[in-house]
């Protein structure tokens, strides 16, 4: 691939992050605030809960639909600007926007169950900080299927996951000066 690494990662990766941050605004949304059945319905592994009462349906589905709007902004900007249609026609070559921005919704959210897990078995509360797993946990879970689908070189999967993690604390604390979060970063 040819062209701005920073612009196609950040592109390629929107889906993921929006699906990361949509996930939280549903807490906030009256229609959908009873609707929290847990992704693990209360099971253990080893006496721990295997993802917690923070995995939610509601912000998995929530974290698709995210992701599904963001690839339609990803396709809206490839159709109508020969910037964008440069920098990230590539995609859809290979997918279409809209289904690649669902996809990395739930394989983001899928990343971060799998932390979530990880978090439970180490006893690590619900809610609270794990340095740096918490910054990429989505990202390596997109990586999962951007590495089905595209052929990029290591630059690009660094460029990415540097970039997000930068991006990240900025969005939760913006989250928490929103009031969509309890926490600061």
């Amino acid at each position: 691939m040819d062209g701005n690494v920073f612009i196609q990662m950040l592109f390629l990766l929107g889906p993921a992050g929006i699906a990361n941050s949509v996930a939280v605004v549903g807490n906030k949304i009256p229609c959908l605030k009873n609707w929290t059945t847990p992704m693990d319905f209360g099971l253990k592994f080893k006496n721990q809960r295997i993802l917690g009462n923070h995995k939610t349906w509601r912000g998995l589905m929530l974290g698709i639909i995210g992701g599904c709007l963001t690839g339609i902004l990803i396709l809206y900007l490839i159709n109508q600007f020969d910037y964008f249609r440069q920098e990230l026609g590539f995609i859809e070559q290979v997918i279409n926007p809209i289904l690649l921005g669902g996809l990395l919704g739930f394989f983001a959210l899928l990343g971060d169950a799998l932390k979530s897990f990880f978090k439970r078995q180490l006893k690590i509360p619900p809610g609270k900080s794990w340095p740096v797993f918490d910054q990429i946990d989505y990202i390596l879970g997109s990586y999962l299927l951007i590495l089905i689908l595209f052929d990029l070189s290591l630059t690009y999967y660094l460029v990415g996951l540097i970039m997000y993690a930068l991006i990240h604390p900025l969005i939760s604390n913006l989250g928490y000066i929103l009031r969509l979060k309890k926490d600061r970063f």
